[in-house]
């Protein structure tokens, strides 16, 4: 333990751990169990940026600013041609691994409104063709 001014709890991180984390040094698996802890903990949250004002001043890591800048989100754009289809596998595999593997909460936002408004669409255009054929058939 770092020694920082405030009660030491039971917790699944260690603070060697959750600077690990911010300087990008953990393992895939290890910081997407981190990252999912401070979505879900608000202690676990203030505890790290405890540990940040003790530890790191100023120190910005590059996995840090990379997931900050969203350097490798594809664009709505791009979004949505993966959901039409018509990307090369390679591609279609990269945005896979970005939205099941790296779970970039920005870019399953844009595929989840991309989504809805797609399922929309296709609904009003049913709708549409359900009226026109109702006003022929008289």
């Amino acid at each position: 333990m770092i020694g920082l001014p405030f009660p030491v709890v039971p917790a699944m991180f260690d603070d060697q751990t959750l600077l690990d984390y911010v300087r990008d040094l953990l393992p895939q698996t290890r910081s997407r169990d981190v990252e999912a802890a401070l979505r879900d903990q608000p202690d676990l949250r203030a505890r790290l940026a405890l540990i940040l004002d003790h530890n790191c001043g100023n120190e910005i890591a590059p996995g840090t600013l990379w997931r900050e800048s969203r350097l490798t989100c594809p664009t709505r754009e791009e979004w949505g041609t993966y959901l039409l289809g018509v990307l090369d596998q390679p591609t279609v595999e990269y945005y896979r691994f970005h939205l099941e593997t790296v779970e970039c909460p920005y870019c399953r936002a844009n595929v989840e409104d991309l989504r809805e408004l797609q399922s929309g669409a296709a609904s009003q255009n049913v709708e549409r063709q359900e009226r026109i054929y109702r006003s022929s058939v008289g």
